[in-house]
Parts: C-alpha cells; sequence; structure tokens
C-alpha cells in the first residue's frame, strides 16, 4: 500500500470515531488535516460511497431531539477557489449546532432552474456538458492547482469531471446546489460555481472558476453574485462565507466587490496542489444581498 492511501485511510478512521461522537464535520475535516469540509467529504464518499450525514442516519433512526447536523448536503471537489473553512472563520458569530430543521430544508427544498443573468444562464452541468468542461478545466489547469484546494493530480481527468457532474445532476436531492454557467449567446461553457450548506444553520459556502477564453470579463462577479442571490432569495440563506489562497489576487478583488466583509485568516491553514505550500487563507462572510452590485437576475 502506498504511503498516501495508507495516510488517508488512517485520517478516514480517525474521522470515523469522531463523527459517532457526533463532532460537526467542520471540526472532524480540521482535525483530521484536510484544507476544507468539501474535501473531507469527497474522500468520505470516494472511500464509504456516500456521505457522513447518510453513512451515519442509516445505522439510527432520525432523533429531531438532537441538535447537531454532520454535513454540507452538497459537495464537488472540482469547483472553488478555496471551499470549506479554516480555523480562523470558526470565529464567525454563528451557531455550529443547527436545529432539526436543517435535516428538514436538505430533504425538502426544491431547486428552481435556471438562474438568468444578462450574459449567463447558471444550471446544474449535464453529462452533455462534460466536454466543454473538461476542455475549460485543462486549459485552466495550471492556474487551478495554483489556487484550487481541490485540483490535486487525480482530479484532472475526464473521469473526475464526470463524477462530479453526475453528483451535480442529482441537485433535487440536495440542499446546496453546484452550477455551471453558460454564454446566453453562443452557448460556451464560461464558469462553475456553488453553493454548499455548511454545519452551521443556513450558512452556504461558494466559490468559482473560469475558462479562460472568458477570464478577466467580469464573468465570475457575475456568476457569483447570481448564485448569492439565490441563496439569500430561495433558500433563505442567512449569511454565505467564501475565501482565497494568500496571493489569489484576482479573486480578492471579486470577494471585495461582491461586499464581502473579512473576518479572518487562516496562517499557512491550506496546501498549494501545484507544489504542497502551505498558505494563508483569506475568510469572509457577507450577511445580506444587499451589499451585492445590481444585477438583473432570475431562477425558476
Amino acid at each position: 500500500m502506498f504511503f498516501g492511501r495508507w495516510r488517508q485511510q488512517a485520517r478516514l478512521f480517525a474521522a470515523l470515531e469522531m463523527l459517532a461522537q457526533r463532532k460537526s464535520v467542520t471540526e472532524v475535516a480540521i482535525a483530521v488535516g484536510y484544507d476544507s469540509v468539501s474535501a473531507f467529504i469527497e474522500m468520505f464518499r470516494t472511500m464509504l460511497g456516500t456521505t457522513p450525514q447518510i453513512y451515519f442516519e442509516a445505522g439510527k433512526n432520525l432523533d429531531t431531539s438532537r441538535t447537531e447536523s454532520f454535513e454540507p448536503a452538497n459537495s464537488n471537489t472540482d469547483l472553488w477557489v478555496v471551499r470549506g473553512r479554516s480555523t480562523a472563520c470558526r470565529q464567525c458569530a454563528f451557531s455550529s449546532s443547527p436545529g432539526p430543521l436543517q435535516f428538514q430544508r436538505s430533504r425538502f427544498m426544491r431547486h428552481l432552474m435556471p438562474i438568468v443573468t444578462p450574459r449567463l444562464t447558471l444550471r446544474p452541468p449535464t453529462l452533455g456538458d462534460l466536454d466543454s468542461i473538461q476542455t475549460a478545466k485543462e486549459e485552466a489547469w495550471p492556474d487551478l492547482q495554483r489556487w484550487m484546494s481541490w485540483a490535486f493530480d487525480n482530479q484532472r481527468s475526464r473521469h473526475a469531471m464526470e463524477d462530479s457532474i453526475r453528483r451535480a445532476m442529482d441537485y433535487q436531492n440536495q440542499a446546496g446546489i453546484a452550477l455551471a454557467g453558460f454564454h446566453r449567446i453562443n452557448g460556451d461553457f464560461v464558469v462553475r460555481t456553488a453553493l454548499d450548506l455548511t454545519d452551521e444553520q443556513d450558512v452556504y459556502e461558494t466559490g468559482y472558476w473560469v475558462a479562460p477564453k472568458y477570464a478577466r470579463k467580469g464573468m465570475a462577479t457575475e456568476a457569483a453574485n447570481a448564485a448569492i442571490r439565490y441563496a439569500f432569495g430561495h433558500l433563505g440563506a442567512k449569511a454565505i462565507s467564501i475565501g482565497y489562497f494568500d496571493g489569489n489576487e484576482p479573486s480578492r478583488r471579486i470577494v471585495e466587490k461582491l461586499g464581502f466583509q473579512k473576518v479572518g485568516v487562516g496562517n499557512r491553514a491550506s496546501t498549494r496542489c501545484l507544489d504542497g505550500t502551505k498558505l494563508d487563507r483569506h475568510e469572509y462572510i457577507l450577511t445580506s444581498p444587499d451589499m451585492l452590485p445590481e444585477l438583473d437576475v432570475s431562477w425558476g
């Protein structure tokens, strides 16, 4: 067994023990050394075929007297600028013990698609989009490995993208949602973004990456703005979190343009996939859509 595989299994066994003690997924992910909640959940799904919440709910009846929830209900490892919470971001003034209605929300909230902006149509990707998204990912790969917490070598393949899209297609059974943005005029794939429900009640995480052909044209800002408005307007979000690696100035400008407020810095909290360098992660929060730039957006 290669060392990496052994280490992954050791992390999984440690995580199972902590999750059985009803510790939150965020707490467990940090404790076993993952840079983001999403990366931890993806490892869990890869190893055990399901998410932490489903894994543990399968062995017991739902006890609505308990107030802790295990898992952000949607994760897609091919999305994020930076996803998940660092220790610093856990200082945000939101409870980490959501009530039983969060489980109900994740099962019964119906998504209304597509989301439409002046230049983009945002919707969950399908297998028919695989070629165009994979081509863009290949073109963007050097930058993705510099700035994305998910962009390890095993995430580069077409098979990894296909797995991600298949998960995204089940969006009506997920509280969060993974989105692909397509140009309204020519149909080109432009951007990926998403909303992930965290283990803090009604708090979502977001992020984005853009096809190189459409970089520096405001597409990431437009897509994230629309997704955030959908989260507040339809999903009932009370806050949206986002983060970026130290040195990623384009993402810093987008985050601040969207009106996010900085809450802290996770010192050496993330590992750059390209070379293993430890980087600081800057964490931000948005508590109202009123801070967003104006945008004509609709959904459903």
